[in-house]
């Protein structure tokens, strides 16, 4: 586990618990692993990573804390990382289970009682919307053997539908749970592109306050959905909006009559699960600081929407002005929608000259082969010029640092490593140089080295 990932988590649940809970928490479960450790001599550092990689887990699936998927999976985890035998494992699991079932119980959702799909599921959704497993991998806390399960399980399942009609082929109980999973987010995605999003707004809100938790764990969280995408339009800006719409919708789509304060009270549990922010607007009278705050989305709620959003956003979204009023995610998203438009060079080569999200840039660039960028390649050199933002540059180096063309990224970004007036672009183009062997690169790579270590050395 990086520093990274453990500062990550340890963040995470300083951001979950209340400080008195966490430290009654952490003092229990360090006790607890100080009487299981005893004999091992482990250092103190030992101890406190496992006390974050037994705790995050928990605390990051608390909904399935019962569950004996969940518990099973951890368990492997913790067994291999730190190398303790499985009853001392088991016994420590156990125990901080039953203090949280305790302290702080999960939600008493009716599916949440039997059977392991529906967390089975949820590890799927998971999986399948993170765009790095790596950090996916330590962001679900339960060890790489979880994600062997998935992937061997994704396999069978292709195969099983390749020899649909063999009656020979041998599948396990778990290999059958695994399959109406994927069967099942499959048929669902087909309905709806945004699906894996939706649900994870939802994991979101089963953590939320009664009785919107199992209202929108058995109904789809579409009246969310919607409220983040008129805010991130623009269409709701205040609280007292959101709190008109919250009313209005729950009554016509769930029938289900809500107060000021309930919807009042859903917003704020939307600010701490992270998806709004709050403007903290403060009129003359405090009295009316509540209805007249500000929302804005998070990059957690526009993440979460995009896909949605370019579902429904007008044609006339790509053009430029509209495009460039977009939030990173939704720009991509009304991108990719628009995917057809994109076949021509002509039409990328005009919007990457937009001062578009680098993240944008980046998808642009993987629709322009690198035959196209060797015909005018003065182009892309200009794009690369200092005049551009560097940030802006630094995703140009990076997109060009895909292509499988040793000689055009050499001729682009070797000028950009040497002579790039920010260190930030130099490192990226170096790194994306890296791939290509040759005399100037490890001569640039021994430049840099030099540099790191306070030394002189002249990029020029």
């Amino acid at each position: 586990m990086s520093i990274d990932f453990l500062s990550y988590k340890i963040e995470y649940l300083n951001k979950k618990l209340s400080p008195a809970f966490r430290f009654e928490l952490e003092q229990k479960t360090l006790s607890m692993i100080s009487k299981i450790l005893k004999g091992m001599n482990a250092p103190e550092y030992v101890k406190n990573c496992l006390l974050v990689d037994l705790l995050y887990p928990c605390i990051k699936h608390h909904l399935w804390i019962n569950h004996s998927f969940f518990l099973e999976n951890l368990h492997q985890h913790l067994m291999e990382r730190y190398r303790i035998e499985r009853g001392y494992c088991f016994n420590l699991i156990q125990n901080l289970t039953h203090y949280l079932n305790k302290m702080s119980p999960p939600p008493n959702f009716d599916s949440l009682k039997t059977g392991d799909e529906s967390f089975i599921t949820y590890i799927f959704i998971m999986t399948m919307s993170s765009t790095s497993e790596g950090k996916m991998l330590e962001e679900i806390g339960l060890g790489p053997n979880i994600f062997k399960k998935i992937s061997d399980a994704i396999k069978s399942f292709a195969l099983a539908k390749k020899h649909a009609d063999d009656t020979n082929v041998a599948i396990s109980d778990d290999e059958i749970v695994f399959h109406q999973v994927i069967e099942k987010i499959s048929q669902e995605r087909a309905k709806a592109a945004w699906y894996l999003d939706s649900n994870r707004i939802r994991y979101l809100l089963a953590k939320s306050v009664h009785p919107f938790n199992e209202l929108f764990w058995h109904d789809s969280p579409e009246v969310v959905e919607e409220l983040l995408i008129k805010i991130g339009q623009g269409m709701v800006t205040l609280t007292h909006e959101a709190v008109d719409f919250l009313k209005k919708k729950m009554s016509a789509d769930f029938l289900v009559d809500i107060s000021d304060n309930n919807a009042q009270e859903l917003l704020y549990d939307l600010k701490e699960k992270g998806l709004l922010i709050f403007s903290f607007y403060s009129p003359v009278s405090q009295k009316e600081t509540a209805n007249k705050d500000k929302l804005l989305l998070s990059d957690l709620a526009y993440d979460l929407t995009a896909i949605h959003y370019a579902s429904i956003c007008k044609d006339e979204e790509v053009i430029p002005e509209l495009l460039l009023s977009l939030s990173p995610s939704w720009q991509r998203a009304v991108l990719c929608r628009n995917n057809d438009l994109l076949t021509d060079p002509q039409i990328v080569k005009q919007l990457i000259t937009l001062p578009l999200a680098p993240s944008s840039i980046e998808l642009l660039m993987s629709f322009i082969p690198s035959e196209a960028v060797c015909e005018d390649h003065e182009f892309f050199e200009n794009l690369l010029q200092d005049s551009f933002p560097a940030e802006r540059r630094a995703s140009f180096c990076r997109a060009i640092g895909r292509y499988q063309d040793p000689e055009l990224i050499l001729s682009l970004l070797n000028p950009v490593a040497k002579h790039d007036r920010s260190k930030h672009v130099r490192a990226v183009a170096l790194d994306q140089l890296r791939q290509c062997k040759g005399k100037d690169v490890e001569e640039l790579i021994m430049q840099f080295a030099k540099i790191d270590l306070g030394a002189p050395a002249a990029l020029g």
